[in-house]
């Protein structure tokens, strides 16, 4: 199918382009041109590395359309394709009830929802999510990458395997994430104005040891944690706002309340 970019419309784009060599969209060039209009010019002007994407992206809609109008092999490929040029998106990307699941080049988005769908998803230069990160009951996630989270970071029942690189979250829930073994980087667990919530959960995890972690600004739980047995495990640690649980982990086997507090900060109580 081709389609033909008028002057106007080409010189609206241009002049929306602000991020060097991204090809900057709002959601009335994507009502113009459509999906298969900017994968085209994308194509074929030889001046753009990626997209920057200003607004919401739900991307079920995206495919019913795309395969509606082309058939499902050429319409997934052309998402595909528009997806894994994404590299900015100023909004939320949701893939729930769609079968894609890569995402290339994407190294910002305000928030990414991908929860209870099958299939890994593959977000490889992911840095940081503004807002929010839904990842519960996946295949797994591929985030070598990410930094920063500054809201909610979920990741309940999925197959992810590691975390290697996050330094920052507002919230971080691994429960049931039996595969992971370790947060190298991770540091705080805070979100400005929330604190109350801001909550790390490892329970049922075979986590075994948070380096550089210093500081939980709400609940820190570890129940049922098979992978930490000695507070050396987390040598920075020195505060947690809220409730420190360790009921029935491994840990609880090898402390008591107050050899934690002597060296925690534990705002309420603490759980063995």
């Amino acid at each position: 199918m081709k389609i033909i970019i008028n002057e106007s419309q080409l010189r609206l784009i241009v002049e929306n382009e602000g991020e060097g060599k991204l090809l900057s969209v709002n959601e009335y060039i994507m009502e113009q041109l459509g999906v298969v209009g900017i994968v085209e010019l994308l194509k074929t002007s030889g001046r753009y590395v990626g997209i920057k994407f200003n607004g919401d992206l739900t991307i079920s809609i995206l495919y019913y359309l795309l395969t509606s109008e082309l058939g499902k092999e050429e319409g997934r490929e052309i998402l595909e394709y528009f997806c894994d040029n994404l590299v900015v998106v100023n909004g939320t990307i949701d893939i729930t009830t769609t079968p894609i699941t890569s995402f290339e080049k994407l190294r910002f988005a305000y928030g990414f929802d991908a929860g209870n769908r099958n299939g890994v998803i593959h977000l490889p230069s992911l840095v940081e999510l503004k807002n929010y990160g839904f990842f519960n009951n996946t295949d797994g996630v591929y985030l070598p990458e990410l930094v920063e989270v500054r809201g909610d970071l979920y990741f309940v029942n999925s197959n992810i395997t590691s975390l290697p690189k996050l330094r920052k979250a507002g919230t971080l829930n691994l429960l049931r994430c039996k595969e992971m073994t370790s947060l190298p980087e991770l540091v705080e667990v805070r979100e400005e104005g929330d604190e109350e919530y801001s909550n790390l959960t490892i329970s049922e995890t075979k986590i075994s040891d948070l380096p550089k972690l210093k500081s939980v600004a709400g609940d820190f739980n570890m129940r049922h944690n098979v992978g930490i047995k000695s507070l050396d495990a987390m040598p920075s640690l020195e505060y947690v706002g809220f409730n420190f649980d360790l009921e029935r982990s491994l840990l609880s086997d090898y402390v008591d309340e107050k050899e934690i507090r002597d060296k925690i900060e534990v705002g309420n109580n603490v759980w063995l």
